[in-house]
């Protein structure tokens, strides 16, 4: 019996080890034997409003009060009744999802139709996930830079200022190693004119000194500096 359908069928023409994972055997014996699915009907998620017994619109104070007075009844310290054990559980999941605003608000979001025709749907797993995913989507789409966490918004903020601060002091070293750059460029060629020009000055003293009239006459630097000043 699958899928809620009680009717008996003959499995004596069928290899099962053979077809069982096969698209054809798949879809033939769903219309020999009538059925829609093969997975087992599961069991309705309840309401986590409901389990902590708050309104839809309840603050997150009153979700976590709620949740502290109700915990304290179902604590499994309490007792060893299995059904206050998976109550307790239940609670548990219903505040851990509610107290998250991004959790909650894809909660709400949810289409909870998936639980009523899951038995009848083989490929609902599937669709909810894709469902899930764009609900995800459009809440990232709405809320930028969040993820879901509480603690998101101040975390997010201090590496953006920790990364401000790493890209303002690179910036600056940056440029002064640029303008140091420059600085030494600009001495290197000054200190090149000026040998090019004590060179040239260099060469017009000794052309005036292998004249004739000052050839054999003995003559001091200052002397040769004066002649040449003169003579400019």
């Amino acid at each position: 019996m699958y899928g809620g359908r009680h009717r008996v069928c003959s499995w004596n023409h069928w290899n099962l080890l053979d077809y069982a994972y096969t698209h054809r055997s798949h879809t033939v014996f769903q219309q020999t034997c009538g059925i829609t699915s093969f997975d087992r009907p599961t069991k309705k998620k309840p309401d986590y409003y409901e389990l902590l017994g708050v309104r839809k619109d309840a603050t997150q104070a009153e979700i976590k009060a709620a949740f502290y007075a109700k915990s304290k009844e179902l604590h499994p310290d309490k007792g060893t009744n299995s059904e206050s054990t998976t109550a307790f559980v239940e609670l548990k999941e219903a505040y851990d999802v509610l107290r998250r605003p991004a959790d909650r608000r894809a909660y709400d979001m949810r289409d909870h139709e998936y639980y009523k025709h899951r038995h009848r749907d083989p490929y609902s797993q599937f669709r909810y996930q894709q469902d899930r995913s764009r609900e995800w989507s459009q809440f990232w789409g709405q809320n930028p830079g969040t993820t879901g966490h509480p603690d998101d918004s101040p975390s997010r903020k201090r590496s953006q200022e920790e990364w401000r601060f790493i890209l303002k002091w690179t910036a600056f070293g940056t440029v002064l190693i640029v303008l140091y750059n420059l600085g030494y460029i600009i001495q290197m060629k000054a200190r090149e004119r000026r040998l090019a020009k004590l060179i040239d000055e260099d060469e017009i003293a000794k052309s005036f000194l292998r004249q004739s009239e000052f050839r054999d006459k003995p003559m001091d630097s200052v002397e040769v500096g004066k002649l040449f000043h003169k003579t400019l």
